[in-house]
Formats: C-alpha cells, sequence, structure tokens
C-alpha cells in the first residue's frame, strides 16, 4: 500500500521566506552595535547609543536594531563603549565603520526580501 504525500508549495514558500527574513533580523540584531553617534574631537570621546525608552516603561529599544534592553544593560554598555574608545580609539572607530557597513548591507537584504516578520505572522 503506497502513502502519498500532497505538498502546498505555496506555504512552504511563505514559511522559508518567513524563516529566511527571520535569520536576516537576528543577524542584524547580533551585528548591531547600539549606537547613533561616535567620534573623538580632540581628546574628547563622544558616544551615543541608539536607544530611546519609550514613555512608561522602564526599557531601551535600539532604534536600529529593534533590541530592548533595561536601564542597567543599557548604562553599562555605554561604559564599555566608552572604556573601549579611550584605550584605542582609532581602532575602535574602525571596527564600528566595518560593523556598520554590515549592518547596512544586511538591512538591504532584509528590504529586499520582503521587510521584517511582524510578530503576527
Amino acid at each position: 500500500m503506497a502513502k502519498s504525500a500532497s505538498v502546498d508549495i505555496s506555504r512552504s514558500l511563505e514559511w522559508a521566506s518567513i524563516r529566511r527574513r527571520e535569520k536576516l533580523e537576528g543577524k542584524i540584531k547580533y551585528e548591531c552595535l547600539h549606537l547613533k553617534h561616535i567620534g573623538t574631537s580632540g581628546d574628547r570621546v563622544e558616544v551615543q547609543l541608539s536607544m530611546i525608552s519609550p514613555s512608561g516603561t522602564a526599557y531601551f529599544h535600539c532604534t536600529t536594531c529593534g533590541t530592548w534592553m533595561t536601564e542597567d544593560m543599557t548604562y553599562s554598555y555605554q561604559q564599555e563603549w566608552l572604556t573601549l574608545m579611550a584605550g584605542n580609539a582609532k581602532a575602535t572607530l574602525e571596527f564600528v565603520r566595518k560593523s556598520r557597513a554590515k549592518v547596512a548591507k544586511l538591512s538591504k537584504k532584509l528590504l529586499r526580501s520582503g521587510g521584517p516578520v511582524k510578530a503576527n505572522s
């Protein structure tokens, strides 16, 4: 007795597309440095995180990748960047430029594949 299986190609393609977009979102979150501005002026180091805190919440949201952090995590993350910049600002700036280029490339790829995955998908 032979068993037959039916495959719905459109569902399979939709699932593959959603999975590919979820993987791209994960890569963007992994590569994102959560920085809006980083620079040096003379002997000063400037670091500005891309984290905002919506009204009435105790969490911060990265405007670049969508990651959520607590206030303590955000503060320690900022202090870590200040320490890195104080140690070797030139190498850190180069690392930031490369990481931003990776995030921009992944973001373009995500937009070409249909944009971010909706929460109710």
